[in-house]
């Protein structure tokens, strides 16, 4: 099921999509789902912007060689 976000004024996708999934990464996503709110580049306040649920996947962290 997909998440409704309301924008704040000045708001940009990469922003907002770091706040959803958690990283900039996926604005792409929230674009696809959102193709009438495409011509913004920052979003107006109060807008409602479509958060598709994504399974983000978790990167293993990797140690550098002098910390493991």
């Amino acid at each position: 099921m997909a998440e409704i976000y309301i924008t704040q004024e000045g708001e940009c996708w990469d922003e907002i999509a770091k706040k959803v999934y958690g990283t900039e990464k996926l604005m792409h996503v929230l674009l696809e789902a959102n193709s009438d709110l495409r011509k913004y580049l920052i979003l107006p306040g109060n807008t409602k912007v479509i958060c598709p649920e994504v399974e983000v996947e978790t990167l293993p962290e990797v140690l550098p060689p002098w910390k493991r």
